[in-house]
Protein backbone atom coordinates (compact mmCIF):
# COMPACT_ATOMS: atom_id res chain seq x y z
CA UNK A 1 0.00 0.00 0.00
CA UNK A 2 2.65 2.46 0.54
CA UNK A 3 4.38 1.45 -2.59
CA UNK A 4 1.22 2.31 -4.49
CA UNK A 5 0.64 5.33 -2.78
CA UNK A 6 3.91 6.73 -4.26
CA UNK A 7 2.92 6.29 -7.57
CA UNK A 8 -0.08 8.37 -7.86
CA UNK A 9 -0.90 11.94 -7.28
CA UNK A 10 -1.38 13.55 -4.17
CA UNK A 11 -4.61 15.32 -3.39
CA UNK A 12 -2.86 18.46 -2.88
CA UNK A 13 -2.56 19.13 -6.59
CA UNK A 14 -3.76 22.77 -7.22
CA UNK A 15 -6.90 22.35 -9.56
CA UNK A 16 -6.97 26.23 -10.73
CA UNK A 17 -4.85 27.05 -13.33
CA UNK A 18 -1.68 29.49 -12.87
CA UNK A 19 -1.19 32.70 -15.29
CA UNK A 20 1.31 31.83 -18.26
CA UNK A 21 4.55 33.68 -18.45
CA UNK A 22 5.14 36.79 -20.09
CA UNK A 23 6.56 37.23 -23.45
CA UNK A 24 10.25 37.85 -21.67
CA UNK A 25 10.02 34.64 -19.29
CA UNK A 26 8.34 32.32 -22.15
CA UNK A 27 10.78 32.72 -24.69
CA UNK A 28 13.17 32.07 -21.62
CA UNK A 29 11.60 28.69 -20.78
CA UNK A 30 11.31 28.27 -24.80
CA UNK A 31 15.43 28.36 -24.98
CA UNK A 32 15.95 26.62 -22.03
CA UNK A 33 13.80 23.52 -23.19
CA UNK A 34 15.49 23.29 -26.90
CA UNK A 35 18.72 24.68 -25.07
CA UNK A 36 19.36 22.85 -22.23
CA UNK A 37 16.80 20.10 -21.36
CA UNK A 38 18.45 16.46 -21.84
CA UNK A 39 15.34 15.26 -23.47
CA UNK A 40 14.78 17.57 -26.40
CA UNK A 41 17.41 15.62 -28.22
CA UNK A 42 14.71 12.87 -28.59
CA UNK A 43 12.95 15.71 -31.38
CA UNK A 44 9.09 15.34 -30.08
CA UNK A 45 8.94 19.09 -30.50
CA UNK A 46 9.75 20.86 -33.26
CA UNK A 47 11.58 23.86 -32.42
CA UNK A 48 11.11 25.88 -35.48
CA UNK A 49 7.21 25.00 -35.86
CA UNK A 50 6.84 25.85 -31.94
CA UNK A 51 8.20 28.76 -32.00
CA UNK A 52 6.07 29.81 -35.16
CA UNK A 53 3.34 29.40 -33.24
CA UNK A 54 4.05 31.09 -30.07
CA UNK A 55 4.72 34.42 -31.92
CA UNK A 56 1.48 34.00 -33.17
CA UNK A 57 -0.54 32.99 -29.90
CA UNK A 58 1.27 36.14 -28.45
CA UNK A 59 0.57 38.60 -30.59
CA UNK A 60 -2.80 38.38 -29.51
CA UNK A 61 -2.90 36.50 -26.00
CA UNK A 62 -5.93 37.33 -25.05
CA UNK A 63 -7.79 35.58 -27.33
CA UNK A 64 -9.27 32.25 -25.81
CA UNK A 65 -7.49 29.08 -26.30
CA UNK A 66 -9.54 26.76 -28.54
CA UNK A 67 -7.24 24.36 -29.13
CA UNK A 68 -6.20 22.21 -25.60
CA UNK A 69 -3.42 20.35 -27.04
CA UNK A 70 -1.65 23.66 -27.82
CA UNK A 71 -2.52 24.80 -24.65
CA UNK A 72 -0.84 21.58 -22.94
CA UNK A 73 2.36 21.36 -24.69
CA UNK A 74 2.70 25.13 -24.42
CA UNK A 75 2.42 24.54 -20.77
CA UNK A 76 4.36 21.20 -20.49
CA UNK A 77 7.18 23.03 -22.49
CA UNK A 78 7.56 25.98 -20.02
CA UNK A 79 7.60 23.95 -16.90
CA UNK A 80 10.48 21.86 -18.37
CA UNK A 81 12.00 25.10 -19.72
CA UNK A 82 11.40 26.93 -16.59
CA UNK A 83 13.45 24.07 -14.40
CA UNK A 84 16.11 23.79 -17.16
CA UNK A 85 16.84 27.62 -17.28
CA UNK A 86 16.90 27.98 -13.58
CA UNK A 87 18.74 24.86 -13.05
CA UNK A 88 21.62 26.71 -15.16
CA UNK A 89 22.08 29.73 -12.22
CA UNK A 90 23.66 27.45 -9.66
CA UNK A 91 22.69 29.76 -6.51
CA UNK A 92 18.97 29.03 -6.66
CA UNK A 93 17.51 26.24 -4.54
CA UNK A 94 16.05 23.31 -5.98
CA UNK A 95 12.41 23.44 -3.74
CA UNK A 96 11.83 27.28 -4.93
CA UNK A 97 12.62 25.77 -8.95
CA UNK A 98 10.38 22.99 -9.05
CA UNK A 99 7.82 24.87 -7.37
CA UNK A 100 7.87 27.73 -9.80
CA UNK A 101 8.15 25.23 -12.84
CA UNK A 102 5.11 22.93 -11.00
CA UNK A 103 2.60 25.52 -12.17
CA UNK A 104 3.09 25.31 -15.27
CA UNK A 105 2.80 21.37 -15.27
CA UNK A 106 -0.32 21.91 -13.71
CA UNK A 107 -1.53 24.12 -16.31
CA UNK A 108 -1.24 21.22 -18.34
CA UNK A 109 -2.66 18.57 -16.38
CA UNK A 110 -5.67 20.22 -16.04
CA UNK A 111 -6.88 19.05 -19.52
CA UNK A 112 -5.69 15.80 -19.54
CA UNK A 113 -8.56 14.27 -19.87
CA UNK A 114 -9.45 16.33 -23.35
CA UNK A 115 -5.97 15.39 -24.59
CA UNK A 116 -7.24 11.63 -24.13
CA UNK A 117 -10.60 11.83 -24.83
CA UNK A 118 -11.39 14.94 -27.78
CA UNK A 119 -10.35 14.80 -31.25
CA UNK A 120 -6.47 15.98 -31.75
CA UNK A 121 -3.43 15.14 -33.92
CA UNK A 122 0.12 14.55 -32.93
CA UNK A 123 0.32 17.43 -30.76
CA UNK A 124 -1.92 16.18 -27.88
CA UNK A 125 0.95 12.90 -28.05
CA UNK A 126 3.59 15.66 -27.81
CA UNK A 127 2.03 17.11 -24.40
CA UNK A 128 1.66 13.86 -23.04
CA UNK A 129 5.66 13.23 -23.41
CA UNK A 130 7.06 16.15 -22.67
CA UNK A 131 5.04 15.91 -19.60
CA UNK A 132 6.11 12.74 -19.28
CA UNK A 133 9.65 14.32 -19.13
CA UNK A 134 9.11 16.23 -16.50
CA UNK A 135 7.38 14.07 -14.31
CA UNK A 136 10.51 11.72 -14.15
CA UNK A 137 11.84 14.53 -12.64
CA UNK A 138 9.87 14.89 -9.59
CA UNK A 139 11.59 13.18 -7.29
CA UNK A 140 9.71 9.59 -7.22
CA UNK A 141 7.45 7.49 -9.37
CA UNK A 142 4.78 9.68 -8.96
CA UNK A 143 2.84 10.22 -12.16
CA UNK A 144 5.39 9.26 -14.78
CA UNK A 145 3.69 6.01 -15.22
CA UNK A 146 -0.02 7.11 -16.04
CA UNK A 147 1.54 9.76 -18.16
CA UNK A 148 3.57 8.02 -20.75
CA UNK A 149 0.87 5.02 -20.70
CA UNK A 150 -1.58 7.48 -21.90
CA UNK A 151 0.98 8.98 -23.91
CA UNK A 152 1.85 5.38 -26.00
CA UNK A 153 -1.81 4.74 -25.84
CA UNK A 154 -2.44 7.68 -27.65
CA UNK A 155 0.02 7.48 -29.88
CA UNK A 156 -1.21 3.98 -30.61
CA UNK A 157 -4.22 5.07 -31.23
CA UNK A 158 -2.93 7.43 -34.32
CA UNK A 159 -0.97 4.72 -35.77
CA UNK A 160 2.36 5.72 -34.74
CA UNK A 161 3.42 2.49 -33.71
CA UNK A 162 3.20 1.39 -37.66
CA UNK A 163 5.27 2.78 -40.25
CA UNK A 164 3.07 4.72 -42.43
CA UNK A 165 1.60 3.56 -45.74
CA UNK A 166 2.11 5.53 -48.89
CA UNK A 167 -1.18 5.83 -49.47
CA UNK A 168 -1.49 7.77 -46.85
CA UNK A 169 0.90 10.46 -48.66
CA UNK A 170 1.91 11.82 -45.97
CA UNK A 171 4.95 14.65 -46.32
CA UNK A 172 8.47 13.41 -45.55
CA UNK A 173 8.94 16.04 -42.68
CA UNK A 174 5.90 14.55 -40.69
CA UNK A 175 6.46 11.34 -41.28
CA UNK A 176 10.36 11.70 -39.85
CA UNK A 177 8.75 13.63 -37.06
CA UNK A 178 6.51 10.78 -36.32
CA UNK A 179 9.43 8.04 -35.78
CA UNK A 180 10.74 10.79 -33.37
CA UNK A 181 7.46 11.02 -31.40
CA UNK A 182 6.84 7.77 -31.15
CA UNK A 183 10.29 6.34 -30.05
CA UNK A 184 10.67 8.61 -27.29
CA UNK A 185 7.70 7.44 -26.26
CA UNK A 186 8.89 4.18 -26.24
CA UNK A 187 12.11 4.90 -24.45
CA UNK A 188 9.91 6.44 -21.98
CA UNK A 189 7.76 3.96 -21.66
CA UNK A 190 9.95 0.49 -21.41
CA UNK A 191 13.02 2.51 -18.75
CA UNK A 192 9.16 3.21 -16.66
CA UNK A 193 7.80 0.26 -16.87
CA UNK A 194 11.08 -1.77 -15.64
CA UNK A 195 11.88 0.96 -12.80
CA UNK A 196 8.34 0.63 -11.13
CA UNK A 197 7.63 -3.08 -11.93
CA UNK A 198 4.67 -2.12 -13.80
CA UNK A 199 3.57 -3.36 -17.24
CA UNK A 200 4.23 -1.51 -20.92
CA UNK A 201 1.74 -0.11 -22.64
CA UNK A 202 3.57 -1.37 -25.56
CA UNK A 203 4.19 -5.08 -27.68
CA UNK A 204 7.36 -4.39 -29.31
CA UNK A 205 5.56 -7.44 -31.82
CA UNK A 206 2.66 -5.00 -33.11
CA UNK A 207 5.83 -2.36 -33.62
CA UNK A 208 6.76 -1.35 -37.49
CA UNK A 209 7.50 1.96 -37.02
CA UNK A 210 11.22 2.41 -37.92
CA UNK A 211 13.81 3.86 -36.26
CA UNK A 212 14.23 7.84 -37.58
CA UNK A 213 17.79 7.48 -39.74
CA UNK A 214 17.22 11.56 -40.90
CA UNK A 215 16.86 14.59 -38.66
CA UNK A 216 13.45 16.31 -39.85
CA UNK A 217 14.02 19.95 -40.40
CA UNK A 218 14.01 22.70 -37.53
CA UNK A 219 14.26 19.92 -35.30
CA UNK A 220 17.18 18.96 -32.21
CA UNK A 221 16.89 15.42 -32.65
CA UNK A 222 20.33 13.97 -31.87
CA UNK A 223 20.31 10.59 -34.37
CA UNK A 224 22.95 8.85 -31.94
CA UNK A 225 21.63 9.86 -28.64
CA UNK A 226 18.34 8.78 -30.00
CA UNK A 227 19.54 5.30 -31.47
CA UNK A 228 21.56 4.61 -28.43
CA UNK A 229 18.74 5.18 -26.66
CA UNK A 230 16.15 2.94 -28.33
CA UNK A 231 18.69 0.03 -28.30
CA UNK A 232 18.61 0.20 -24.41
CA UNK A 233 15.03 -0.01 -24.34
CA UNK A 234 14.61 -2.91 -26.41
CA UNK A 235 16.64 -4.70 -23.77
CA UNK A 236 14.62 -2.99 -21.27
CA UNK A 237 11.78 -4.98 -22.33
CA UNK A 238 13.56 -8.21 -22.82
CA UNK A 239 14.32 -7.79 -18.97
CA UNK A 240 10.67 -7.50 -18.43
CA UNK A 241 9.12 -9.74 -20.09
CA UNK A 242 11.59 -12.54 -19.56
CA UNK A 243 12.89 -11.70 -15.40
CA UNK A 244 10.13 -9.57 -14.06
CA UNK A 245 7.06 -11.24 -15.88
CA UNK A 246 4.38 -13.71 -14.06
CA UNK A 247 6.10 -16.38 -16.26
CA UNK A 248 9.26 -16.06 -15.12
CA UNK A 249 8.96 -16.72 -11.92
CA UNK A 250 7.50 -20.22 -12.65
CA UNK A 251 10.89 -20.80 -14.56
CA UNK A 252 13.81 -22.53 -12.26
CA UNK A 253 16.63 -20.70 -10.67
CA UNK A 254 18.69 -22.79 -13.51
CA UNK A 255 17.07 -21.10 -16.37
CA UNK A 256 16.65 -17.82 -14.73
CA UNK A 257 20.20 -17.91 -14.25
CA UNK A 258 20.60 -18.07 -17.56
CA UNK A 259 18.78 -15.66 -18.71
CA UNK A 260 20.69 -13.10 -16.53
CA UNK A 261 23.95 -13.78 -18.24
CA UNK A 262 22.39 -13.80 -21.89
CA UNK A 263 20.85 -10.56 -21.02
CA UNK A 264 24.21 -9.31 -19.83
CA UNK A 265 26.11 -9.96 -22.21
CA UNK A 266 23.86 -8.34 -24.75
CA UNK A 267 24.04 -5.05 -22.42
CA UNK A 268 27.50 -5.87 -22.60
CA UNK A 269 27.74 -5.53 -26.56
CA UNK A 270 24.96 -2.34 -26.79
CA UNK A 271 27.31 -0.72 -24.43
CA UNK A 272 30.62 -1.45 -26.38
CA UNK A 273 28.61 -0.68 -29.64
CA UNK A 274 28.09 3.32 -28.42
CA UNK A 275 30.10 5.72 -30.56
CA UNK A 276 32.96 6.94 -28.77
CA UNK A 277 31.40 10.71 -28.10
CA UNK A 278 28.82 9.12 -26.65
CA UNK A 279 31.04 6.77 -23.57
CA UNK A 280 31.72 7.80 -20.58
CA UNK A 281 34.94 8.61 -20.28
CA UNK A 282 37.52 7.35 -18.30
CA UNK A 283 39.51 9.07 -15.03
CA UNK A 284 41.74 11.78 -16.41
CA UNK A 285 39.79 12.13 -19.78
CA UNK A 286 38.78 15.74 -20.07
CA UNK A 287 35.93 14.35 -23.01
CA UNK A 288 32.62 14.81 -21.07
CA UNK A 289 34.24 18.11 -19.41
CA UNK A 290 34.37 19.64 -22.95
CA UNK A 291 30.91 18.36 -24.63
CA UNK A 292 27.43 20.32 -24.20
CA UNK A 293 25.42 20.26 -21.19
CA UNK A 294 22.82 18.57 -22.79
CA UNK A 295 25.36 15.67 -24.42
CA UNK A 296 27.27 15.74 -21.17
CA UNK A 297 23.27 14.83 -19.37
CA UNK A 298 22.90 12.41 -22.13
CA UNK A 299 26.19 10.55 -21.75
CA UNK A 300 25.53 10.05 -18.02
CA UNK A 301 22.04 9.18 -18.82
CA UNK A 302 23.32 6.10 -21.30
CA UNK A 303 26.20 4.96 -18.21
CA UNK A 304 23.42 5.59 -15.65
CA UNK A 305 21.04 3.38 -17.36
CA UNK A 306 23.61 0.68 -18.25
CA UNK A 307 24.67 -0.27 -14.90
CA UNK A 308 21.01 0.32 -13.24
CA UNK A 309 20.33 -2.25 -16.00
CA UNK A 310 22.63 -4.53 -14.42
CA UNK A 311 21.67 -4.37 -11.08
CA UNK A 312 17.64 -4.79 -11.83
CA UNK A 313 19.40 -8.15 -14.04
CA UNK A 314 20.91 -9.54 -10.73
CA UNK A 315 18.18 -8.65 -8.02
CA UNK A 316 15.95 -11.56 -8.61
CA UNK A 317 18.88 -13.39 -7.09
CA UNK A 318 20.31 -10.44 -4.96
CA UNK A 319 17.23 -8.80 -2.81
CA UNK A 320 15.94 -11.55 -0.64
CA UNK A 321 11.95 -10.78 -0.85
CA UNK A 322 12.75 -11.26 -4.77
CA UNK A 323 14.49 -14.68 -4.96
CA UNK A 324 12.51 -16.14 -2.09
CA UNK A 325 9.93 -16.69 -4.58
CA UNK A 326 12.08 -17.99 -7.05
CA UNK A 327 13.89 -20.47 -5.37
CA UNK A 328 11.54 -23.15 -3.88
CA UNK A 329 11.87 -25.59 -6.09
CA UNK A 330 14.96 -26.45 -5.60
CA UNK A 331 18.47 -25.77 -3.15
CA UNK A 332 19.47 -22.14 -4.34
CA UNK A 333 22.85 -21.89 -5.85
CA UNK A 334 25.15 -20.24 -3.52
CA UNK A 335 27.73 -18.99 -6.04
CA UNK A 336 25.09 -17.53 -7.82
CA UNK A 337 23.66 -15.48 -5.06
CA UNK A 338 27.42 -14.57 -4.82
CA UNK A 339 27.74 -13.20 -8.05
CA UNK A 340 24.76 -11.78 -8.46
CA UNK A 341 25.23 -9.75 -5.23
CA UNK A 342 28.82 -8.53 -6.55
CA UNK A 343 27.57 -7.60 -9.36
CA UNK A 344 25.39 -5.26 -8.06
CA UNK A 345 27.31 -3.49 -5.90
CA UNK A 346 29.82 -2.86 -8.53
CA UNK A 347 27.13 -1.57 -10.49
CA UNK A 348 26.07 0.20 -7.23
CA UNK A 349 29.50 1.70 -6.70
CA UNK A 350 29.66 2.66 -11.02
CA UNK A 351 26.81 4.80 -10.49
CA UNK A 352 27.92 6.66 -7.31
CA UNK A 353 30.96 7.27 -8.65
CA UNK A 354 29.83 9.68 -11.68
CA UNK A 355 29.08 11.97 -8.89
CA UNK A 356 32.31 13.37 -8.51
CA UNK A 357 32.02 13.97 -12.81
CA UNK A 358 28.86 15.65 -12.91
CA UNK A 359 26.98 18.58 -11.71
CA UNK A 360 23.33 16.76 -10.78
CA UNK A 361 20.41 19.78 -10.77
CA UNK A 362 17.02 19.94 -10.70
CA UNK A 363 16.79 19.76 -14.73
CA UNK A 364 18.93 16.01 -14.81
CA UNK A 365 17.27 12.67 -15.19
CA UNK A 366 19.16 9.19 -14.36
CA UNK A 367 17.45 5.49 -14.43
Amino acid sequence: MGWTNKLTLGSERNRERCPEPGVKDAWTYVSGYFENSQDSVFGVVIRSDFESRLRVHFQDPNRPDEDVAWYALRNAVYAVGCRAAASMDRTREFAEIQSESMRFFHNAFSVLSELLFMPGGLIAIQALIVMTSFAELLGSPSVEYMLCASATRLAQSKGLHREPSRAWNLPRSETLHRKCVFWAAYCYDKNIALRSGRPSALDDDEISCEMPKEIPDGSTLDIAVMTAAIEHARICAKISKRLLSVQAFNESPTSLSETIDQLEEELRLWRNSLPNNLTFPKQNDHRLSNNSYQLKANILRLHCSYWSSIITLHAIFHYPWICSAVTHQKPFFEDRIFKSSARSAEASRQILSTLRDFWLDASFSSP
